[in-house]
This record gives structure tokens, sequence and C-alpha cells, in this order.
């Protein structure tokens, strides 16, 4: 079974792509004041600069770039998430880094 690259995803960052800011502030539009947002592949965390007031964030990632991040390996069937009760969950930049799809 593989697992997730660590190496290739701990590489130093670079600034977020314009279109990843664009998109991640148009998917917190459908997030409301008081809702708790699971950031599935957070990498950076850009979602949350753009989420409304008294939101509720988790952070879930393959490499713990930020502090507070969940680790879970996406490359594995049995990755755990956080047991909080979140009610929306975003993946925003997340399917296109999986490189194992069974």
């Amino acid at each position: 079974m593989r697992k997730t690259n660590a190496v290739r995803h701990n590489l130093p960052s670079k600034p977020p792509r314009k279109s990843f800011s664009d998109r991640s502030e148009l998917a917190s539009l459908f997030v409301r004041p008081g809702d708790l947002v699971c950031d599935l592949g957070a990498g950076a965390q850009q979602l949350r600069k753009f989420l409304p007031a008294n939101t509720k964030y988790l952070a879930v990632d393959g490499v713990a770039a930020l502090p507070g991040t969940h680790l879970a390996d996406f490359e594995t069937s049995d990755f755990t998430l956080p047991t909080e009760d979140f009610n929306v969950v975003m993946a925003l930049g997340l399917f296109e880094h999986i490189l194992n799809l069974e």
C-alpha cells in the first residue's frame, strides 16, 4: 500500500497561486457563521482566511505544514478524520494529489 510522499509535500513552500485563493474565496461563500468546516488537503490553509467570523476550522492534510493540522494519510484507506462534529467538508486542493486511487 502506498503512503503519502512526505518529502515531496514538505518541499519549501511557494506562495499560493492566485487561482487557489480565488477558489477558496468562492467556496467560503457557502459557509455560514457558526459552521464547523473540515478542510481536507488544507495545505497552507488558504480557505481559513476567507471564512466568516465565528466559523470553526479544522485543517486536515497529509503533512503538518502548519501547527494544528490533523494528519491524515489520504493514500491509505484507513486514514482518520478529527472527531469533532463538522457540518461542512471542503476538499479544494486534495484529489489531484492522491496517487493511489485504489
